[in-house]
């Protein structure tokens, strides 16, 4: 249908012989396949004449421009332009590509973990925001836990 050419597209004459026909009133009939092997048969059908008109009709049918979209304004959507992890990946994936595939993301979490540097006043923040257990639940918490112990000992 459409050629390369080096800077732009360019149309065919098959497909000019295409939009010539298409409103072809015995080809209204058939269905879309057999319309296709019909116009396909009738273009190489035509007449070394025929064709060069076609040729040169395409020739001088204005190329096709590649359409560039213009950045809506107010476009609301997140573009993922790939998080912290995400770039940690990249930069270490080599470390871990010898491990088995199971092990090699627990891997790349524990040394991002590692490597990952702490906010203090958002770890504050958060712990400031977790409520205090009153003294007796830690109390029997840590009751239950002794049971536990000794149980498990014997």
């Amino acid at each position: 249908m459409f050629r390369l050419n080096r800077l732009v597209l360019a149309i065919s004459p098959f497909s000019l012989f295409l939009m010539d026909n298409k409103k072809n009133p015995q080809l209204k009939d058939l269905s879309i396949g057999v319309r296709g092997k019909t116009l396909s048969k009738m273009y190489k059908s035509l007449s070394a004449t025929d064709r060069k008109k076609l040729q040169a009709r395409a020739d001088r049918h204005p190329s096709f421009k590649k359409k560039v979209k213009k950045p809506k304004a107010n476009d609301k959507r997140r573009k993922y332009s790939g998080g912290d992890f995400a770039i940690f990946w990249k930069k270490n994936y080599s470390k871990v590509r010898k491990l088995p595939i199971k092990q090699r993301l627990p891997a790349l979490g524990q040394l991002y973990a590692l490597q990952k540097p702490i906010n203090i006043a958002e770890e504050l923040a958060k712990l400031s925001k977790k409520k205090p257990q009153p003294a007796k639940k830690q109390i029997k918490s840590k009751a239950k836990a002794a049971k536990k112990g000794k149980k498990s000992k014997k």
